[in-house]
């Protein structure tokens, strides 16, 4: 069971409401905000992964795998437009 993911690449895009949404792929899927006020979740990369392979990783959890990449500061992998 996977109990951790490590951020390889953040996209960040703002909506039409003016608010902040973002993917954030692992090599085993991507963690997911739309920016529209729904949760933040992690998407698996099938059918390589699927839900059961994961613990269920709470919005704090994948929150604190994002803030992780970005202390990093790796910012050839940051990408805010047209990505």
């Amino acid at each position: 069971m996977i109990k951790k993911l490590k951020v390889k690449h953040l996209r960040m895009w703002e909506t039409s409401r003016g608010w902040l949404g973002y993917e954030a792929k692992t090599k085993e899927g991507s963690i997911w905000n739309d920016g529209m006020g729904g949760p933040t979740y992690f998407e698996p990369l099938y059918p390589k992964f699927n839900k059961k392979d994961f613990v269920d990783f709470s919005e704090c959890d994948l929150e604190a795998f994002i803030r992780e990449f970005e202390e990093k500061k790796d910012f050839d992998n940051i990408c805010t437009k047209g990505c």
